[in-house]
């Protein structure tokens, strides 16, 4: 339970939050604040004059100054102002190029749709975590949590970058039959991928959001050019097929075991860290 506040009649009153509040030190919506006893007062001090820099901006001058250069939504400035943090990072995203990346990074959804598709589960595990932790234990569970989760995502990324360089060779295999598929020739063209991203990623982060809604226009009309024709042409089955039939394909022991094993192809697809755009 937090403290009253101890600001008088008319001033601002103190607002809480489980995200972002150290044990001593809780933000007023404004300029107060209001403290917990401590043993070391000098890092108390030291944690409200960082909270009363970050709130000088009381003026709607200042604060639209401050959107203006990071490029920041009111929004954006209102979750800063309450986790006492300044605003370092430029926003290029917006709404509609977030949900472009969040389709195109996120294909393997709609490769999903075939196999299986299990429900989706939200983010923000460090949030969660910091929300429904003890109290005493809420930090370090919620940091450890974070940095599990963006060391996957990396990992993930850059795991990813590996099947590029293969596809390359595939098509080279399929045009010419006495091609040997050689190992280091998909790792150089990985290389290759990861340049390409990094080039376009750095040097045009400022056109990377159009570029996105131009390329998430073109992914739905190939997506619709692609799944209309098979729905047509394909051929239709009976309804006591389709909930009464079940064919163990694989070869294993039981119906049991071979849907437990048939699900690993969709399941791999969302829990694989694939929805990390979707976090944004």
């Amino acid at each position: 339970m937090p403290l009253p506040s101890t600001s008088t009649p008319g001033q601002s009153q103190t607002r809480t939050h489980g995200i972002g509040y150290s044990d001593e030190v809780e933000m007023a919506d404004h300029s107060a604040s209001v403290t917990r006893p401590s043993k070391d007062n000098g890092m108390i001090r030291e944690k409200l004059t960082a909270i009363a820099d970050v709130n000088t901006e009381n003026t709607l001058e200042d604060q639209d100054a401050t959107l203006l250069l990071s490029k920041s939504t009111p929004a954006d400035a209102a979750n800063m102002r309450r986790m006492g943090k300044p605003q370092q990072l430029i926003r290029h995203f917006r709404f509609l190029s977030t949900v472009s990346f969040v389709a195109l990074a996120t294909a393997a959804w709609e490769i999903g749709l075939f196999v299986l598709t299990p429900g989706l589960t939200d983010g923000g595990r460090a949030g969660l975590v910091s929300e429904f932790a003890p109290d005493k234990y809420q930090r370090i569970l919620s940091y450890i949590s974070g940095w599990t989760s963006t060391i996957a995502w990396q990992a993930g990324n850059a795991q990813g970058l590996f099947p590029v360089g293969s596809l390359i060779q595939t098509m080279i295999l399929i045009n010419d039959d006495s091609y040997g598929f050689p190992s280091w020739q998909g790792t150089l063209l990985a290389f290759m991928a990861v340049l390409i991203a990094y080039t376009g990623v750095v040097y045009g982060a400022k056109v990377l959001p159009y570029w996105q809604n131009a390329v998430f226009v073109v992914h739905i009309l190939a997506y619709l050019g692609y799944i209309i024709p098979v729905w047509v042409s394909s051929p239709r089955a009976t309804h006591a097929q389709v909930w009464t039939e079940f064919d163990n394909g694989g070869g294993w022991n039981s119906m049991g075991l071979s849907v437990l094993i048939g699900q690993l192809s969709g399941i791999s697809t969302q829990c694989g860290g694939i929805d990390t755009a979707a976090h944004m």
